[in-house]
């Protein structure tokens, strides 16, 4: 399993893009900066997408996105939570915001498929094995474990303090996990108002974590990511940038 790292930033400057990664060039997860980074024929190679939440830098290009599949005669599936597939129609695909691509060109064979998916679901998709699990960030928020016949892949998206979720990965048989730090010490506050981890409560859950072989870390601010990366120095989790590679 091969995952780029289009962007890895929890917020948009002009070296830092928003979270996507894209698995074996076809399945998408999050889609926050998918057409700023890759050329129209990739983009049009991925077959469905993973949505953790309907936060702006998680969906952000989603719409141009879904966009370049209609001029393309080509359609999308996405994949949610009920919640954020509701919001998602509600507040983007309205024909207010944006054109109702659930509709177009017609409601019998739109550009667009949105799919719920509910916590502890199992599906396939495009021959990986995906299973959603709860994360706590807001309403709606899911995580994903993906696998294919050789590897295994758990993608947090934003979470806070995480309760008993690592044990369960590692049930699950995860030994690959990319998950978040987006504050420093300085900003606990902050995250934690915002559900988010700041280091002190990232740090709790990284020695929670016993038995994940390699831990990657991304939506950290640009603002803070000099400050993060010498509080996190002494640690074996790896810091992701845009343009990373993950082999799984």
């Amino acid at each position: 399993m091969k995952v780029e790292v289009l962007g890895c930033s929890g917020g948009k400057t002009d070296s830092a893009n928003l979270p996507s990664f894209l698995i074996d060039g076809e399945l998408l997860l999050d889609c926050g900066s998918v057409c700023s980074v890759l050329p129209l024929k990739k983009q049009l190679k991925i077959k469905a997408i993973l949505v953790s939440h309907a936060h702006f830098d998680h969906i952000c290009d989603l719409p141009f996105l879904v966009d370049n599949f209609s001029i393309a005669g080509e359609k999308i599936n996405v994949f949610a939570s009920e919640k954020t597939v509701e919001l998602l129609k509600k507040n983007v695909f309205n024909n207010s915001v944006w054109p109702d691509f659930t509709e177009i060109p017609d409601k019998d064979a739109p550009v667009l498929q949105f799919n719920s998916v509910k916590e502890g679901e199992e599906i396939e998709i495009n021959g990986y094995k995906v299973e959603f699990f709860k994360v706590f960030h807001t309403e709606g928020s899911m995580g994903f474990i993906v696998r294919n016949n050789k590897s295994v892949l758990a993608y947090t998206a934003d979470t806070s303090k995480a309760d008993n979720l690592w044990e369960y990965l590692k049930l699950r048989g995860v030994q690959t996990v990319i998950t978040e730090c987006s504050f420093p010490t300085e900003r606990k506050k902050l995250a934690d108002l915002s559900n988010h981890l700041s280091v002190p409560d990232f740090l709790n859950e990284y020695r929670r974590m016993g038995g994940i072989e390699k831990v990657y870390v991304f939506h950290l601010k640009p603002h803070y990511r000099e400050v993060i990366e010498k509080e996190l120095k002494n640690f074996d989790a790896v810091l992701l940038k845009e343009g990373d590679i993950i082999e799984v």
